[in-house]
């Protein structure tokens, strides 16, 4: 869309952006309801909810921390 917006020049920085924006969107979006595809982290669950994540990888680390230390957290 930039490259037709504003010519053929643009569209390194384009793909840069778009790169760049993809590596720090993460996984929030605006629809809290909206399920995960394909997952960019390899231990997320397909169709689990976007909501969903940070809860899920708090008690992922927490159990590794545990398994490492022996400790609760």
């Amino acid at each position: 869309m930039a490259m037709e917006l504003f010519g053929a020049e643009i569209g390194v920085y384009a793909a840069i952006g778009c790169v760049v924006a993809y590596l720090f969107s993460g996984h929030t979006g605006i629809y809290r309801a909206q399920r995960i595809g394909t997952s960019k982290l390899r231990h997320v669950p397909e169709g689990m909810k976007l909501g969903e994540v940070p809860t899920y990888r708090r008690r992922v680390w927490q159990r590794a921390v545990v398994r490492k230390t022996g400790r609760k957290i």
